[in-house]
């Protein structure tokens, strides 16, 4: 088994786990095993983990199924998005969701449509694209990024 602290959105915590896979998915690279402590199948992205340890105690290997890593599985998602992006930002989209994740608008950008577990994190990837992404929904996620445009800008203007 290996053991190590987790850091998550919910918080930190030390975990012990019988490793069963490594997934590379969504740009980063995943270990899929028996969590102890949840008594269940748990996905741990590899940059999250830390003091990662091997234990003394061994395991016998379960029937370990290959995880479901489809999106309704890993990240049930309660907003719906619309964004339009400039289309030299298509790579971004492909890489983080894939190629069927935007249609072409009539004015070659590219409308992305998506459902999100998050808004933070939502908000936080859609502010990395800067003036190249245009939020039509959820109005929530606009006004956030327009408050936060807003105080980016009072720091930077000059007396």
């Amino acid at each position: 088994m290996v053991r190590f602290r987790y850091y998550a959105p919910s918080g930190d915590s030390e975990r012990t786990v019988e490793p069963y896979y490594l997934v590379f998915r969504w740009s980063s690279w995943y270990l899929w095993g028996w969590c102890m402590d949840r008594k269940d199948y748990r996905l741990f992205k590899l940059n999250r983990m830390d003091r990662v340890t091997e234990t003394d105690k061994e395991f016998v290997c379960r029937d370990a199924p290959m995880p479901d890593l489809s999106a309704e599985k890993i990240f049930p998602g309660e907003i719906k998005v619309k964004a339009l992006f400039s289309p030299d930002m298509k790579w971004r989209l492909i890489e983080d969701f894939g190629p069927d994740c935007f249609t072409e608008a009539d004015d070659g950008r590219l409308l992305f449509t998506a459902d999100y577990t998050d808004m933070e994190n939502l908000v936080t990837w859609l502010m990395t694209f800067g003036a190249k992404a245009e939020v039509l929904e959820p109005a929530e996620a606009r006004d956030i990024i327009r408050r936060n445009a807003e105080e980016t800008l009072q720091l930077y203007e000059e007396d």
